[in-house]
């Protein structure tokens, strides 16, 4: 019975694993067709100054899996390495961050950067290969002096999920 009943929860888990997966697959894509559609719009919200502000507001209060990738996309879009067009990409889930009205408001406690994540998370996901080691380097030094010391254990989950799961050990640039 013990083992009936171990298996049953292990099918439970992986269910809800799945149901979970589905439903951030769907917010990231409703994430992604909202800022497609409004991606002219979103740049006129945009500033050094406002994700400065943003980053040192929240900074605290969302901790590293919103701030890490946040400053990572910033830092990429810095980068001279980066051609136009691809900053012009940037801009767009940058200045989403900044916004306190979007599809999951801001202030909603433990919810309100989700969508904001799924943003900077496809966008730093199809710009993967952009990110050099000297990218990595300022949003680590950034980070240490806005938050204190860097968590190799959750830098190690967001570039999983930047590389979409895959094993990034071969990996020269994103580790």
């Amino acid at each position: 019975k013990i083992a009936a009943g171990f298996k049953d929860l292990e099918a439970d888990r992986i269910e809800i694993a799945e149901k979970l997966a589905e439903r951030t697959q769907d917010l990231q894509e409703k994430v992604t067709e909202f800022i497609t559609h409004k991606a002219e719009d979103l740049k006129q919200w945009y500033s050094d100054n406002q994700i400065q502000d943003k980053l040192e507001k929240v900074a605290k209060k969302v901790g590293a899996t919103v701030i890490y990738p946040v400053l990572l996309l910033y830092n990429l879009l810095n980068s001279p390495n980066v051609i136009v067009h691809n900053k012009m990409l940037i801009i767009a889930p940058l200045a989403y961050f900044i916004l306190p009205a979007d599809l999951i408001p801001d202030v909603i406690l433990g919810a309100g950067y989700v969508d904001d994540g799924a943003a900077i998370m496809t966008c730093l996901q199809k710009l993967s290969t952009l990110i050099t080691s000297e990218v990595i380097e300022q949003t680590n030094k950034q980070y240490q002096q806005m938050i204190g010391k860097v968590d190799a254990e959750v830098v190690e989950k967001i570039t999983k999920q930047i590389k979409g799961g895959k094993d990034t050990s071969s990996d020269n640039q994103l580790e």
